[in-house]
C-alpha cells in the first residue's frame, strides 16, 4: 500500500515526494494518543482483537522515540511499540491502497468491510500525529520536526515502513490493493510505493492467496491507465513473482456506487443507475 506523507513522523495521507515546511509534535499528542487508544477499544471495535493498556501503550511509545534525535531513529526504535498494538487480521479482509485514500476508507466502512492500517488500533491511533525527539529536556520537540526529505530514508520510513510491513504479514487469503487509475502526476503502481518497498515483500505467499486489484477512475476524468496498461503489467509480474496469484478489475461496481455518491448526474452514474433498475450488470 503507497502513504502520503509530509513529515518524519508524519502524516500518513500525502505524496511521499512533497516537501512542505517542518511542524513540531503535535501539541497535547500524549492526550490525543490515550483518547484515540480507549475510543478505539471501547466504542469502535471494528473487529476482534486483543485488548491493550492504553497507557502502557503510550509508554512503550513514548520510549521509542523521546530523548532520540529524529535522524537517528530506526525501525528497530518503533519494533515494540507496533508489535504491541498490531495484532492479527481476519482472513480475506486486509485491504491496500495508493492513491486512493478516500475512497478506500469508504469502502473500508472503518474496519466493518475491510481493515486498511489506518483502520487498526495502531493507525487510528498515529493518522494525523507528527512527534519526534530530541536530546534536550523534556525529550519531545515540539517546535520543528524535520520534513520528510530532511533525514536519511531509513529514518523517514522508520515508523509507517515498520508499520506496513507488519500489518501486511498479518494478511490471509485474499487481499486487495486499490489503486489511482486516473492521476496524471503519478502512477497507479510504483515501485518507491510503500506497497512496493514494504507491504508487497511482507505478504506471506503461503497465507495469502490472491491479490485483487482494483483500478479507481475519477468519473468524467481519463482512464490514464488500466488492468492492461500503464504500470499494472509491471504490478502483476511483481506479485506472481513474490508467489502470489493475481486478478485486476476496472472499477468494479461497488467502487463504482462509492464515486457515484458525488457524481450523481454523470452520464455514466446515470447509466448505472438504470441499468441496475433492471437487474442488468454491466461492469465489475
Amino acid at each position: 500500500m503507497g502513504y502520503n506523507i509530509q513529515v518524519l513522523c508524519f502524516m500518513f495521507l500525502v505524496s511521499m515526494e512533497a516537501s512542505v515546511l517542518a511542524t513540531g509534535t503535535t501539541p497535547g499528542i500524549q492526550d490525543i494518543f490515550l483518547g484515540r487508544c480507549l475510543a478505539y477499544q471501547e466504542l469502535l471495535k471494528p473487529y476482534p482483537q486483543t485488548e491493550v493498556n492504553c497507557k502502557t501503550l503510550w509508554s512503550t511509545f513514548n520510549t521509542s522515540f523521546a530523548g532520540k534525535e529524529p535522524c537517528s531513529l530506526t525501525t528497530k526504535d518503533y519494533s515494540d511499540f507496533i508489535e504491541m498494538s498490531l495484532t492479527s487480521i481476519p482472513e480475506d479482509k486486509a485491504m491496500f491502497w495508493s492513491g486512493t485514500y478516500r475512497v478506500a476508507h469508504d469502502y473500508s466502512e472503518s474496519g466493518k468491510r475491510f481493515i486498511t492500517l489506518e483502520d487498526t488500533l495502531l493507525g487510528y491511533i498515529m493518522n494525523g500525529l507528527t512527534w519526534c525527539g530530541q536530546k534536550a529536556p523534556p525529550g519531545i520537540n515540539y517546535q520543528s520536526c524535520p520534513p520528510y526529505n530532511g533525514c536519511p530514508e531509513t529514518a523517514s520510513t522508520a515508523f509507517w515502513g515498520k508499520a506496513s510491513s507488519q500489518f501486511a504479514s498479518q494478511a490471509k487469503g485474499t487481499v486487495i490493493i486499490l489503486l489511482d487509475g486516473s492521476n496524471p502526476a503519478r502512477p497507479a503502481y510504483s515501485t518507491e510505493s510503500y506497497f512496493a518497498k514494504f507491504e508487497l515483500p511482507s505478504l506471506s505467499p503461503t497465507e495469502v492467496k490472491m491479490v485483487d486489484v482494483y483500478v479507481v477512475h475519477d468519473i468524467n476524468k481519463p482512464y490514464r491507465e488500466t488492468c492492461e496498461n500503464g504500470t499494472l503489467p509491471t504490478l502483476q509480474q511483481a506479485i506472481k513473482d513474490h508467489g502470489i496469484d493475481y486478478r485486476c478489475q476496472d472499477n468494479p461496481q461497488s467502487i463504482l456506487h462509492l464515486l457515484c455518491v458525488d457524481s450523481p448526474g454523470s452520464v455514466l452514474c446515470r447509466m448505472m443507475k438504470r441499468f441496475h433498475r433492471n437487474n442488468i450488470t454491466i461492469f465489475g
